[in-house]
């Protein structure tokens, strides 16, 4: 339910009372996700996303250890690129376990929000980058090369 968050007012007492999710939780879950680069419909703007984030620690916190309480370092860290969760809203215990970089979160941020053609055309024209990109970028664009 975190991942994909659901409004509050849709979900039913039984549900809520069974889940044990309160509003708080819900709503910055929401946030969380809505922040993402590959968020689409209803984005929430990353300044108010992060801001939330800071506001309610403890609560962001648990919403990344619930999403990910099952899954492997690996696992986090292709969850949180491919999704494009920006850096600044992923916790510093999740990027340690995920073993990620910022550098890293951001370019799956910037592929995500801005599509992966996009970015890669734009990378072309900038080949002096290219030695700084993280391995999966330079992996991609190897492949846009190869296409073109």
């Amino acid at each position: 339910m975190l991942t994909n968050p659901i409004p509050l007012s849709n979900l039913s007492k039984q549900i809520q009372n069974h889940t044990g999710i309160d509003g708080k939780l819900l709503w910055l879950a929401s946030t969380v996700v809505m922040s993402r680069g590959s968020a689409t419909f209803g984005r929430t703007k990353l300044s108010e996303a992060i801001q939330a984030c800071l506001d309610y620690p403890d609560t962001w916190l648990t919403i990344f250890l619930d999403m990910f309480e099952d899954k492997s370092g690996g696992e986090v860290r292709d969850h949180l690129i491919q999704k494009g969760y920006h850096p600044s809203i992923v916790p510093g215990v999740m990027k340690t376990h995920a073993a990620v970089t910022d550098w890293d979160l951001l370019w799956g941020y910037k592929l995500a929000l801005h599509g992966e053609r996009e970015t890669m055309l734009t990378l072309m024209l900038l080949p002096h980058l290219h030695n700084r990109l993280p391995m999966f970028v330079r992996e991609k664009l190897q492949i846009k090369r190869n296409e073109v």
